[in-house]
């Protein structure tokens, strides 16, 4: 039996630090976006903007240049709901 253990923790796939690739709510990407800088929310940018103007539902607009769109890691889920709360992302390092 000891054999056999040593087999299974040998050939145990490793887990992803992004998530689970089966899981939309779990796997993680990598986007281009914008920071709303009362609330934090990041607006995900699906094309280049033709309009560079952000609406947040705090209430806030933020005008923005293309130098200060950034990429952020966020859910996938959030990415296709087109925001990210606070604390649900982190920006590339």
């Amino acid at each position: 039996m000891k054999g056999l253990e040593s087999r299974r923790s040998r050939h145990t796939p490793k887990r992803n630090p992004f998530g689970d690739a089966k899981d939309p709510q779990r796997r993680f990407v990598l986007r281009p976006g914008v920071e709303c800088p009362r609330c934090g929310t990041v607006y995900f940018l699906k094309q280049d903007p033709q309009i560079r103007r952000v609406k947040c539902d705090c209430g806030e607009t933020t005008a923005f240049e293309l130098d200060q769109i950034k990429r952020y890691f966020a859910p996938e889920a959030s990415f296709r709901c087109g925001y990210a709360l606070q604390g649900e992302w982190s920006e590339e390092k």
